[in-house]
């Protein structure tokens, strides 16, 4: 990680020619803006090791280029939001182990990974 600290800038949200952003193994905090839905061009969403906190939003599933979705790792809580697996057809990595989710109903078979490996400790 690069000791980066705070919240998500809403200000990134509105970088939508954005094709990854990789925020992994810092120290930032908050929630995982609603607006992250509008960075359609995402293919990379690394947010995983940081002190993110709430629920996943449902805007994720507007990421439907998203190949990579790591969010293990923080405080997140709550359930996946419907859709996330069936929406996003190129998802091949989906991490979101060590955390407080209560339930990851992904209802999609591309991904790489069994689910049982890949949904790990939720």
């Amino acid at each position: 990680g690069n000791k980066l600290s705070g919240h998500i800038p809403p200000a990134l949200c509105q970088v939508n020619t954005l094709t990854s952003i990789s925020l992994c193994s810092n120290q930032i905090s908050g929630c995982i803006p609603e607006a992250i839905g509008q960075l359609r061009q995402l293919a990379i969403l690394d947010l995983s090791n940081n002190q993110l906190e709430g629920p996943v939003p449902s805007s994720v599933t507007e990421l439907t280029n998203l190949t990579k979705l790591h969010l293990n790792g923080n405080h997140l809580e709550g359930e996946v939001p419907d859709g996330l697996g069936q929406r996003m057809k190129d998802l091949k990595h989906l991490y979101l182990e060590k955390n407080n989710i209560t339930d990851a109903n992904v209802k999609r078979s591309q991904l790489e990974c069994e689910l049982p490996a890949c949904v790990v400790r939720l």
